[in-house]
């Protein structure tokens, strides 16, 4: 495989991989700052919980990008 293959793989990763975190560190302080955290029933639940899936679902994709660059080699 081309070298240019490999980087992009692995760009692609780390980008994959801190937007997870910050999608997940952004969405835990929003969320508390607006209370949706802590209030039953608060309006903003499901915003929550979108990005929150978000965050869980692009970071094992990144591992799996990390996996298949490795058999790139």
């Amino acid at each position: 495989m081309p070298h240019i293959f490999k980087t992009l793989a692995t760009i692609g990763a780390w980008t994959l991989f801190i937007a997870g975190w910050l999608f997940a560190l952004v969405n835990l302080i929003i969320a508390i700052l607006t209370g949706v955290m802590f209030t039953a029933g608060a309006e903003g639940w499901v915003e929550v919980l979108a990005y929150f899936v978000l965050a869980i679902v692009c970071i094992p994709l990144s591992v799996v990008v990390m996996r298949l660059r490795q058999k790139m080699e």
